[in-house]
């Protein structure tokens, strides 16, 4: 049972004992809340009473009295406002009048009664009143509740995949001691770099996304930093190089001029990390993947800069070789079958990822494909570098 604790103030006592002996025993129940609602009274004399109660916390409701000695009921209202507090507020007056009325809710009173009042109406006025801050506590739990399974999910995916690399032992639920192979192919230097480095990128990975979750979960706040955006493609590309490799894929970045970002540097990471995850997914044998990074348009008075961030992945076997030879060329425009597949491919979850993720930059992803390619490009503000990206933040 939800219980709410009204604060009654009234500088009269008939009043008070009055309002108090109709909601002692009155529970209030609703189809669109669980449970029933009972109420706990208490009484203030006088506005300055009042706001001593409830700065001391704990009152859900105010049935509050416009006229009484010392400061009235508006007054009261005004000292909440300039406190910050929010409460739901009855304003009960023997003057009704719309004035009144408007200047109440002008302050943030909820509702009105006027003087007289039966207890019917007493009763629907706190009935609405008690619905209302309800669904506000079950909104609110249910949005904890959300917070709390995301971050568990990302604590687990991390769990999940520490047990999977071996860095933690399944059995000892602690920190595995690592040891390489003793053949002596796999023991050299080399082979053994090769194995941190890429460890060392799906770490950073599984932190980006640990860290994204805890934002998402409003356990952690959103920066905003300059981004180095050439080197957020060249991490994207490390992340995907096992399984392109696996694949048979090439990989090919050159960077031709230096672009800057704005944001959070896990988001960025993940992001592209994502994109070129889905695009290595659909690579065959003897494909390419590529990532360009230009300037979009010069900037203007009425336009921001952007930049463009490309990704395409060549599907079909004699795409290597021609992947080769184009170098950093712009990839061709695709043909209006594009736009057929393009709604099947932005389905799932890594595509919705970088459109959110794009969207939040107030940037644009436009995802095509044909017969041998995929392609994705990202439209994205972009920075002067670390100074000009620290001046737009302030």
């Amino acid at each position: 049972m939800e219980e709410i604790r009204v604060l009654v103030t009234d500088d009269e006592m008939g009043m008070r004992l009055g309002i108090a002996r109709v909601l002692s025993d009155y529970t209030v129940s609703a189809p669109e809340i669980e449970g029933e609602i009972r109420f706990v009274l208490e009484q203030a004399e006088t506005g300055e009473q009042a706001l001593e109660r409830i700065a001391a916390g704990g009152i859900d409701l105010l049935l509050l009295d416009h006229k009484m000695p010392g400061i009235s009921g508006l007054d009261v209202l005004d000292e909440l406002s300039k406190q910050g507090r929010t409460l739901l507020t009855i304003m009960i007056t023997a003057y009704a009048s719309m004035d009144s009325a408007i200047a109440a809710a002008k302050r943030g009173a909820y509702d009105f009664l006027a003087k007289p009042f039966t207890p019917v109406e007493l009763r629907n006025t706190v009935r609405k009143a008690a619905v209302r801050i309800v669904l506000a506590r079950q909104l609110q739990r249910v949005a904890a509740e959300g917070r709390r399974s995301r971050l568990l999910l990302a604590e687990a995916i991390v769990d999940a995949w520490r047990r999977v690399q071996g860095e933690v032992d399944p059995v000892e639920n602690a920190p595995a001691k690592r040891a390489y192979p003793v053949d002596p192919i796999q023991e050299n230097n080399a082979a053994r770099q090769l194995h941190d480095k890429r460890a060392a990128v799906f770490g950073r990975w599984i932190e980006d996304l640990q860290m994204v979750a805890q934002i998402e979960a409003g356990a952690r706040l959103r920066r905003s930093e300059p981004i180095d955006v050439n080197a957020v493609v060249r991490f994207a590309f490390e992340f995907v190089a096992t399984e392109a490799e696996r694949r048979g894929l090439a990989l090919e970045f050159h960077p031709t001029t230096a672009e800057w970002g704005l944001g959070e540097l896990a988001e960025w990471e993940l992001a592209l990390s994502a994109a070129c995850s889905q695009l290595t997914a659909m690579g065959r044998r003897g494909g390419c993947l590529r990532g360009r990074v230009a300037a979009a348009e010069k900037p203007s008075a009425e336009k921001p800069s952007m930049m463009q961030i490309e990704f395409a992945v060549e599907k079909a076997e004699e795409a290597g070789a021609a992947c080769a030879s184009k170098g950093d060329s712009e990839p061709e425009t695709t043909s209006s079958a594009a736009s057929a597949s393009s709604d099947l491919l932005t389905d799932g979850l890594g595509w919705s990822l970088v459109r959110r993720w794009s969207a939040r930059c107030n940037g644009a992803m436009n995802l095509q494909s044909d017969e041998n390619r995929v392609r994705v490009s990202l439209l994205l503000p972009a920075t002067g570098g670390p100074l000009a990206s620290q001046a737009d933040a302030g």
